[in-house]
């Protein structure tokens, strides 16, 4: 039967990680880690990663309404 090694990835740096809007590629590599098991964490700990857009309301309307 072969092994898995296990990395402890805190919930609570995963937490901040993207709070600050690091991507789960960028998290990976500080854990050292693919990002494959970041995503997994995140779905362990039930956690959302947000994505934020640099557009205007008014962008936003045109994008959707139009």
């Amino acid at each position: 039967m072969p092994w898995t090694l296990t990395i402890d990835i805190p919930k609570e740096q995963l937490e901040l990680h993207l709070e600050y809007g690091f991507t789960a590629g960028r998290i990976a590599e500080l854990f050292g880690v693919s990002s494959k098991t970041i995503f997994r964490r995140i779905a362990e700990f039930v956690l959302e990663i947000k994505q934020y857009s640099d557009l205007s309301d008014m962008e936003l309307d045109n994008v959707m309404y139009v």
